[in-house]
């Protein structure tokens, strides 16, 4: 698969959603911190993280108030392959696809997750990304920093 630029145009500042132009395709994802309204559902799934099972109550709720939600449409890849990253990323709604890509191109797919499963704990050492990750459909994912997740 190949991967091509990326150029972020629009609000990228928090305020509005932001368009981003990915291989001449413009996508748009909304990139705002989450008010009261659906926090509890960060919450939530934040508590089925295992890495996160020896965090108290409030513990959670503050790091779901870092996580930042973003709406990304069907065919998105999220995380590349080998691309360094630095962040934990919990699925809110919609499914992904975990998968490598060998010499020839063919997509080898790993795993299919849904709500409440998580993908991207690897990046907590910085390192390079293992798999990709593509959207199967329409999905919103919390996406919390190293240095968030490091915090606690």
């Amino acid at each position: 698969m190949h991967i091509g630029a990326c150029t972020s145009v629009g609000k990228a500042d928090g305020t509005d959603p932001a368009t981003a132009v990915f291989n001449g395709v413009a996508l748009v994802y909304d990139e705002r911190p989450l008010g009261d309204s659906g926090m509890s559902s960060i919450t939530q799934s934040l508590q089925a993280v295992p890495l996160f099972s020896g965090l108290s109550q409030e513990e959670i709720a503050a790091l779901a108030g870092a996580a930042i939600v973003r709406k990304l449409p069907k065919n998105t890849i999220i995380v590349t392959e080998g691309a360094r990253s630095d962040s934990l990323y919990v699925i809110l709604t919609g499914r992904v696809k975990v998968f490598v890509s060998d010499e020839e191109g063919h997509d080898l797919v790993l795993n299919v997750q849904g709500p409440g499963e998580h993908f991207g704990e690897f990046a907590l050492d910085e390192g390079p990304r293992s798999a990709s990750v593509m959207t199967l459909e329409p999905c919103q994912v919390a996406v919390i920093s190293n240095e968030a997740i490091k915090s606690f």
